[in-house]
């Protein structure tokens, strides 16, 4: 019998950003597969006998991100014993930023399995949609923050810089729902190499659904170490020239609840 693996992409929203091609791969899974703290929103839009098993329990806090990527796609491979089509379910695009698809694709091209890529709406494309980030007049620079750090690349500091990760600077182990002092601080002495004291950053954290929106933090980046809280997820967006419609009148402050 074909043994096939699915990543499948079911975009920022699930119930609302979810593909024809998604919805197809998933209502002929063996098995679902998915990495959330929380998975209300998918048992409740899935319309599947297949059963829905949650591998977030793999994640343990001081543990090696890279040795949990690992654990997590060889659990995924192995279960190719037992079922026949497996999906994995990522929020977003399975090869934008997600190590554990990066990894199972290399594993299956080793082994030979039958690999499907279904494609979704991305955290860039989310954010870009969220923020209306004019790219006819601007252009975007995109770094995973701690390869940012490290490299002190050359960057135009008139565009719009995201970086990704900003929790994980300096750091190779789980933090859940935590960041060190250390790792915000080295962040931003790095931003400090390019921009002034007074230019702003937002912080903005997708959500996923009605009952989880999407939310914004914004300050100076010479106030960012106070920000310890907040940057174990989301995407850390900096920019010296432009700045969001939906923030212009609000204070540094938290803004909830964006469609």
């Amino acid at each position: 019998m074909e043994k096939e693996i699915y990543l499948v992409g079911y975009g920022m929203n699930f119930n609302e950003d979810r593909t024809i091609s998604a919805d197809t791969s998933i209502k002929c899974a063996d098995i679902i597969f998915t990495i959330e703290p929380d998975i209300s929103h998918i048992k409740e839009y899935l319309s599947v006998e297949a059963p829905v098993e949650n591998l977030f329990h793999f994640y343990k806090k001081g543990q090696l991100r890279s040795d949990v990527y690992k654990i997590i796609s060889e659990h995924i491979i192995t279960s190719l014993k037992k079922y026949s089509k497996v999906v994995l379910l990522v929020p977003g695009n399975p090869l934008f930023l997600d190590t554990v698809c990066e990894l199972i694709e290399e594993r299956a091209f080793e082994l030979d399995i039958d690999l499907h890529i279904i494609e979704g709406i991305s955290s860039l494309d989310a954010i870009n949609n969220q923020l209306e980030i004019p790219l006819h007049k601007t252009s975007i620079t995109v770094y995973i923050a701690d390869i940012f750090c490290n490299r002190k690349p050359n960057i135009d500091i008139d565009t719009v810089l995201l970086l990704f990760q900003p929790g994980n600077v300096s750091s190779n182990t789980v933090a859940i729902g935590t960041v060190s002092k250390k790792s915000v601080l080295i962040l931003q002495e790095s931003l400090l190499e390019y921009y002034s004291p007074e230019d702003n950053w937002m912080l903005i954290n997708l959500g996923n659904s009605s009952d989880n929106p999407t939310k914004i933090i914004w300050n100076n980046i010479k106030n960012l170490h106070l920000f310890v809280n907040y940057m174990h997820s989301g995407t850390l967006i900096v920019s010296k020239n432009w700045w969001p419609d939906i923030l212009k009148d609000t204070k540094p402050t938290i803004v909830e609840g964006l469609s």
